[in-house]
């Protein structure tokens, strides 16, 4: 809309005013990749005072096309542009300053700007604005506000605030749940091409949050981000192609949708990517390209690429067995709550492979593998419980955990519950069942869940 604006100004005035027709000029330097050009047309009439053509050179400062990128003239120039009334400009420098871009973080500088810009009614800066309250940067953090922007700008159409609004509707921040109206709100962002809408819609409908699951519906959006060239949503796509949800199974094309987020350092695709090398899916069997794309997302501090690259150093696939680089990766994805991680590093504490065998900490690590649901830590939680390793003895706790090894299905735990009753009183017995209970109850899986989804795709 703005540019069809300027274009409907310049044939009315018909080439009256300089300033526009060399910035038309400018722009068609850059269409043909003439950079220089366009630099020495901005450079002269932004020197003249012209605000677009200092918008304009800013962003190239800040991109680097053409010269070499210099966030410091960038926020330069923009503010020039900013303080002559541009509202882009105005925009933007109150995202350098959010961001610290060419000067140290400010948030307060930041507000200020956004604010300039939103008293004109731009429902960018509206956006921005709300998203300064929800995160209280350089405000008092207020929901209730943040609420009231984010309708503003979402009511004049604006994407952004579409999707921040719909965020505030989900998850029931300074409003009513309402599940129905996010959705809504990300539909009418996605629909405007908004990448992190259509991979949230992606995202609920491959997984029924907020919304009945529907893999056909979840791969349309996750087909849009991925054709705006958007690497979560390639990776994502990659994911149902290999996993035949909404598509039909095909490792092809999993495998080539992952190379495409990988390249733009995807960190989950990456690991993705070498999974299949790991395993010959899709394409032949390559531990040196597997060990390569893992190490990249592990590097990246990707939890489950640290988790893979902690299991080929431990097994030694695709490298020689090195069970201390094992600890140290492990350790890194142990310690943002990978349940798969605890345990792993729990088997080598109690091993003392790779680090010095301490019981205790095999125990602890077990306990918070063992309370998100990892069955086989479970069940040596349960063991440790029984045999008093890491832990005073504890049959009562020992028959609870072995119970939670039931309720996940693992049949194994019908067998050591009846085989632990054998030792236990019946006072005992009824004790493990009723905390067995009280734990399935307060046991949160749907949100445990949900993490874990998440660490997984992004």
């Amino acid at each position: 809309m703005r540019g069809c604006a300027l274009l409907l100004v310049w044939l009315l005035s018909t080439a009256a005013n300089a300033g526009n027709s060399q910035i038309y000029e400018a722009e068609a330097a850059l269409k043909a990749a003439d950079f220089q050009l366009a630099i020495t047309i901005y450079r002269n009439l932004a020197e003249q005072g012209d605000a677009e053509a200092q918008y304009r050179l800013a962003l190239m400062f800040e991109s680097g096309h053409g010269m070499a990128a210099d966030a410091t003239k960038a926020l330069q120039m923009m503010t020039r542009a900013a303080s002559q009334g541009h509202v882009a400009a105005q925009n933007a420098v109150g995202t350098y300053y959010r961001r610290g871009i060419g000067s140290p973080r400010d948030v307060v500088k930041a507000i200020e700007w956004y604010r300039k810009a939103a008293a004109v009614e731009d429902a960018l800066a509206q956006a921005n604005v709300g998203y300064m309250y929800e995160l209280g940067l350089g405000v008092e953090q207020s929901y209730q506000h943040a609420l009231s922007w984010y309708a503003k700008s979402a009511k004049q159409g604006n994407a952004l605030g579409q999707y921040y609004l719909g965020f505030l509707h989900e998850q029931g921040l300074g409003t009513p749940m309402d599940d129905a109206q996010a959705v809504s709100l990300y539909k009418q962002a996605a629909r405007q091409g908004l990448v992190i809408a259509q991979n949230t819609l992606g995202f609920m409908y491959q997984y029924g949050y907020g919304v009945r699951r529907n893999y056909l519906e979840s791969v349309q959006w996750y087909r849009l981000s991925a054709g705006q060239g958007d690497a979560i949503g390639q990776n994502a796509l990659g994911v149902m192609y290999e996993n035949g949800y909404g598509v039909e199974r095909n490792l092809t094309n999993a495998l080539l949708w992952f190379q495409r987020a990988a390249q733009q350092e995807n960190a989950a695709a990456q690991a993705n990517l070498g999974l299949l090398y790991w395993h010959g899916r899709g394409v032949k069997t390559d531990l040196e390209l597997a060990l390569n794309w893992i190490k990249r997302s592990a590097k990246q501090d990707y939890v489950m690429g640290q988790q893979l690259l902690a299991s080929m150093y431990e097994q030694g696939v695709g490298v020689a067995k090195d069970y201390k680089l094992a600890v140290h990766w492990y350790k890194k994805a142990a310690e943002k709550g990978l349940a798969e991680s605890q345990f792993a590093l729990g088997r080598l504490y109690e091993s003392g492979q790779g680090i010095g065998q301490d019981l205790v900490q095999a125990f602890k690590l077990y306990e918070q593998a063992a309370q998100q649901g990892h069955v086989t830590a479970q069940k040596h939680l349960g063991l440790c419980y029984e045999y008093g390793i890491g832990h005073a003895q504890d049959l009562v706790a020992a028959r609870m955990w072995y119970s939670q090894m039931v309720f996940h299905g693992d049949a194994q735990g019908e067998y050591l519950m009846q085989r632990i009753a054998l030792k236990m009183s019946a006072e005992q017995v009824a004790e493990s069942e009723r905390l067995s209970s009280e734990w399935q109850g307060s046991s949160n899986t749907v949100i445990l869940e949900r993490q874990r989804l998440l660490n997984a795709m992004y």
